[in-house]
This record gives C-alpha cells, structure tokens and sequence, in this order.
C-alpha cells in the first residue's frame, strides 16, 4: 500500500515538473519576441514604411501640376541635332504645391522668381535631371492645333508624363500649348518627357516613341532641334531617378487605439476640429500648413480599417478600433518638423480619446523609439538635398 502511495506520489511530481517545464519555454519565446519587438520599436525600424505598394484610398498620392520645364536651367542643352542654338532657358522658382497648384507662369514671371535666388542652387539641378527635353527652334509661326495634331499622335504611346510648350508669337512668352485657345499661335517649341516617377523608370520603347515624335515635329516644319542630353544618357538617369525613388519613397506612420474600447465616429471629428483637421473627398482627415497658399498638406489620418476611410458626419455615428496618423517624407517641405507636430497631435489624441500610442505591430511606441524615427528622418533629408532633390521641392513632388 505504501510502495503505491509512493510511485502515485511520484508521478505527481513528474507530471507538475513537466508542466512547469513547457510553461518556461512558452514564457521565455513569448519574451524573445516580445523582446525583438520591442527592440524594432526601439530602433525605429518599423517607422518608414516603403509607398511602392500603398494601401488604396489611404496613401494615394495627391496629383501635382509644376512649372515649365523650359523656363529652368535643368536640363542643360548640349546633345544637339543640326544648327542655331537656341538661348539657354531659365530657371523658375518652384510653385508650391497644396491641393492646386498653378502651372503656366509666364516666362517674364519665371524670370523674376529666378533673378531674386542665389545662383549657387543651380547646381544641384543638374545631378539628377528629371526630364528629356527636346527644343525645336524655328522663326516661322505655326498654329497650335497644327502642333498639337502631330504631338497627340505619339503621346498616347508614352506613360510617363509629356508636355509641350510653345514661345507665343507675337508676345513672346512661353506657354503650355494644351492649355491656349486655338487661335494661338507659336514660333518656338519644346517637348519634354519625364525620366522616372513612382511607378518606373521611362522604357526603351518610350524613349523611341518620344524621339520619333520629335523627328516628325522637324520633318513637317522643315526645322532641326537639340535634345537636353543624349538618350543612353537619358536611361541612365531614368535608371537613377528609379533608385532614388526606391531608396526615399517612404512614410512615416504612428497608429493610436483605444485602450478599453473602440473610438466613437463623433469624438473622433470633435478631436480633428480641434487639431485643425479638414476632412477630405475621399474621407481621410488632412492636417494643412494654414500660412500657406492652397494649405500645403503637412500628414493625414485614416481610420484603422481595410479602406482606412472615415464617415464624414451626417452619416450617422461609428465605431473604430483606431486611427493612424501618415506623413509623406519626401513630399513634405520641413519633414522633421513636420512629423514632430504629428507626434505631438498624436498625442493630444491619445489624451482625448482615451487611446495609446502604438507601432504597426500594435505595440506600445516609446519615446526613445519616437527619437530614433526623427533621426532616420533627419538623415533621410540630408541624403535627399545632397543629391539635389530637396524633400518639397518642385522635383520631389513631381518623382513622389
């Protein structure tokens, strides 16, 4: 009876040791990676988020018009075809981009805005060239449509964007020709294409298509013309423009949910009121700089579901289990500061929302974290402007 007593006895403590055994092993994995991910978190690896696949509707980008690329010194004009160079354009001043930016500044505007900068920023245009740019010079005047029916035969076989610009006779400004009425009429043209954007860089069969628009602009109108540099060099630096967009492409994201329950639909607009927040059309709240013209966007924030789209109000009240708050890097014009006031608002709505700070794993964001993201911001700036592409500038927004 005793020996019996024993081995059950015995068993018992097999069995408990056994559990207390696999129960440390789950602990000590759980820790690891709650460990790691706290240490992610740290490390601010989790902040920049790549734009090459963006969620729909969220972090589509906002459509940007920019200046005539005639009118700057990017690109310079030197691989040429045939006689009569042409003077050398100028530079504008970049317009400023908010939810409408205005495009057609005329050629004595662009010169103002030129002659009040420091010529030392020239420079930088020329390290990474955005565009092929084809200069048709001619003294006989020409009707709009006339180019235009040649221009629209080849540009629907270009992606990536065109323009066409023309030295309106008899006032001698330069002037985007799809935007003039049909009685204008144009001496000299110039046709540009976009290296790279978001989406790629230009393909071999662009670039074809685009010179052989050109060739037929100079077969018709009897003219000879210059392309701003040769087209191997053209790929090369659309190949270029396609890494750097790669490298900078990113967007800096903070998420806050509640604590002990979903945010109500109606706290959530009194809270973006009261931070200055403007609900946008396609129902994604947007922060705007107020001292500048068009209200230049500074972050956005979307709700934390599949379309991250908030019900405007009128629609009736809503539950979400959170929100997250986005900024576009290299599309904003002071990106450290900029992600600074998103932080702070961040947390004025954890305050008011009863919610937590949070990284995309849902984890809680420390402030050694929030640092470590400013600094990866901050070095991505300075990477950006060495290599001539200012996070806000004309060029960025155009590549972003």
């Amino acid at each position: 009876m005793i020996e019996l007593q024993t081995a059950i006895l015995l068993a018992g403590i097999i069995v408990f040791v056994v559990v207390l055994v696999v129960s440390y092993d789950r602990y000590r994995a759980n820790k690891r990676d709650d460990d790691a991910a706290g240490q992610d978190t740290d490390n601010g690896l989790a902040l920049l988020h790549p734009r090459r696949n963006p969620k729909s509707a969220v972090f589509e980008r906002q459509p940007i018009l920019s200046t005539d690329p005639l009118l700057r010194k990017e690109p310079k004009f030197g691989a040429e075809s045939g006689a009569g160079e042409p003077d050398e354009p100028r530079e504008s001043e970049p317009v400023d981009d908010g939810s409408v930016l205005e495009e057609d500044l005329s050629a004595k505007q662009s010169i103002e805005h030129r002659e009040s900068r420091v010529d030392s920023e020239a420079g930088d245009e020329d390290k990474l060239p955005l565009e092929l740019v084809a200069r048709i010079p001619g003294s006989n005047v020409i009707n709009r449509d006339t180019a235009l029916g040649i221009y629209r035969q080849f540009e629907f076989d270009i992606k990536k964007r065109c323009r066409i610009f023309g030295l309106r006779h008899p006032d001698g400004d330069w002037q985007n020709l799809e935007k003039q009425p049909e009685s204008s009429k144009f001496t000299d043209f110039g046709i540009s294409v976009q290296l790279a954007d978001r989406s790629g860089p230009i393909t071999e069969s662009e670039l074809n298509h685009f010179s052989q628009m050109i060739l037929r602009f100079a077969e018709v109108f009897g003219r000879r013309f210059k392309f701003s540099i040769s087209l191997n060099d053209a790929l090369a630096h659309a190949r270029k423009l396609d890494e750097f967009c790669k490298n900078y492409d990113s967007v800096a994201i903070l998420n806050v949910v509640g604590r002990n329950q979903d945010f109500r639909g109606s706290n959530v607009h009194r809270c973006a009121r009261e931070l200055g927040m403007q609900l946008s059309k396609r129902s994604v709240y947007e922060k705007r700089h107020p001292n500048v013209h068009g209200g230049k966007l500074q972050y956005s924030m979307a709700s934390l579901t599949r379309d991250g789209k908030l019900p405007p109000p009128g629609e009736g009240d809503f539950l979400t289990r959170g929100l997250t708050l986005f900024m576009n890097i290299p599309r904003s014009e002071n990106p450290p500061q900029v992600f600074n006031d998103m932080v702070a608002d961040a947390k004025v709505l954890c305050k008011e929302l009863n919610g937590t700070l949070v990284d995309h794993n849902l984890r809680g964001m420390t402030q050694k974290a929030l640092k470590r993201i400013s600094q990866q911001i901050r070095q991505m700036v300075l990477e950006m402007e060495q290599q001539g592409v200012a996070p806000g500038g004309e060029k960025s927004l155009r590549l972003f």
